[in-house]
């Protein structure tokens, strides 16, 4: 794989990662990972109560990060670095996703 694939890969590491997280779940759960829901993580935020503002803010930044990080590691070997970095922003979303619906039992 080669190395120039690291940072373009990391600028669409978290919409990419929530399409996916979101057709994964949707086939576990027996849906059709191509029905609309609410359940892309900017529409969980909402429902625990965040503004829109903050959302765009929170996720942007979130973004920024990821590129960052994708700048910072671009010379790595990328079959360490996308792999770790696919499964470290899974981690997050889910995270995001617990978060949000423990908000809501609230």
């Amino acid at each position: 794989i080669p190395s120039g694939i690291v940072l373009p890969f990391f600028l669409f590491l978290l919409p990419v990662a929530d399409a996916l997280r979101l057709i994964l779940q949707r086939i576990f759960s027996g849906r059709s990972p191509f029905r609309p829901d609410t359940g892309h993580i900017h529409h969980l935020l909402v429902q625990v109560g965040w503004t829109p503002i903050r959302i765009v803010l929170f996720l942007t930044g979130v973004q920024l990060l990821f590129t960052l990080t994708g700048y910072l590691l671009r010379n790595w070997d990328p079959t360490i670095v996308l792999p770790v970095a696919l499964l470290s922003v899974m981690l997050f979303l889910a995270l995001l996703s617990k978060f949000s619906r423990t908000q809501k039992a609230v």
